[in-house]
């Protein structure tokens, strides 16, 4: 697995356009290095915010809603699925 964080309070403030553009291409390198992409281009869903891991593990959230709450991770996924189709045709 793979760690990105953005910098700010996602709950206050939605990413800046510099950040989103940023962090989508820095997951599709690492998608792209580790072989993930294949997969990722199948399954979006391996591309998950902090607090979507919670509810797949089954864990209490206790109060966090990392990335925050003006993140939308569907919105995210769908970038990062339209960038590695880029990078791959």
């Amino acid at each position: 697995s793979a760690h990105v964080c953005f910098s700010g309070h996602g709950d206050f403030a939605a990413p800046t356009e510099a950040q989103w553009k940023s962090s989508v291409g820095v997951v599709c390198d690492i998608a792209l290095r580790s072989g993930l992409a294949p997969t990722i281009l199948v399954n979006p869903m391996r591309v998950l915010g902090h607090r979507e891991c919670y509810a797949l593990l089954g864990v209490p959230r206790k109060n966090k809603s990392c990335p925050g709450k003006l993140v939308d991770m569907s919105a995210f996924r769908r970038d990062v699925v339209i960038e590695l189709r880029r990078r791959l045709h």
